[in-house]
C-alpha cells in the first residue's frame, strides 16, 4: 500500500501499518523520517515505508523506528548493503553508487555523514546534528 500511493501520488514518503496511513509527506530528503516520529511515535514500528530516494541515511532512519520495509524507487549501493546486513526488507528500481546532494555534484550531506556507521542508534544522532547545521547554513 505504501508503495502504491507514493507511485500514485505526490507523496515523497509514505508510512503505512495494517491499512493505516499513519504519515505522509510531501518534504524532500530525510526530515519526513523525524517528522514522522515525532507525529507517530512508537505506532510506527513494523510499518512499511515507501520514499522517493532512499540511501543509507533513510534506510539507518528506517531501521531506527523499526519499520518492517521501505521501499524506493531509487536506493544506493550503502543503503542496501546495509539492509543485507540487518536482514531488513528493502525494495528499489534502480541502484546507484551513492544518492546525490541537490545540485548533483556531490555526495547527499546525509549519505557522507553516515557513510561509516553501523549502528542506526548512532546514525539517528548524527543525522539529527548534520541536519541542525545544514537547517542554520
Amino acid at each position: 500500500m505504501a508503495r502504491e500511493l507514493l507511485e500514485k501520488g505526490n507523496d515523497t514518503f509514505v508510512a503505512v501499518k495494517n491499512g493505516n496511513i499513519l504519515y505522509r509527506s510531501q518534504r524532500r530528503g530525510i526530515q519526513p523520517y523525524f517528522d514522522a516520529l515525532n507525529a507517530c511515535g512508537e505506532s510506527l514500528r513494523d510499518c512499511s515505508l515507501a520514499d522517493r530516494v532512499a540511501g543509507k541515511a533513510a534506510l539507518h532512519l528506517a531501521l531506527y523506528i523499526s519499520a518492517a520495509a521501505l521501499y524506493t524507487p531509487l536506493a544506493s549501493r550503502h543503503a542496501a548493503a546495509l539492509a543485507d546486513t540487518f536482514l531488513f526488507h528493502f525494495e528499489y528500481e534502480d541502484l546507484v553508487p551513492h544518492i546525490v546532494n541537490r545540485k548533483g555534484d556531490f555526495m547527499c550531506p546525509m549519505e557522507e555523514a553516515v557513510l561509516d556507521i553501523g549502528n542506526p542508534g548512532e546514525a539517528f544522532i548524527k543525522l539529527q546534528e548534520t541536519l541542525r547545521i545544514l537547517q542554520k547554513v
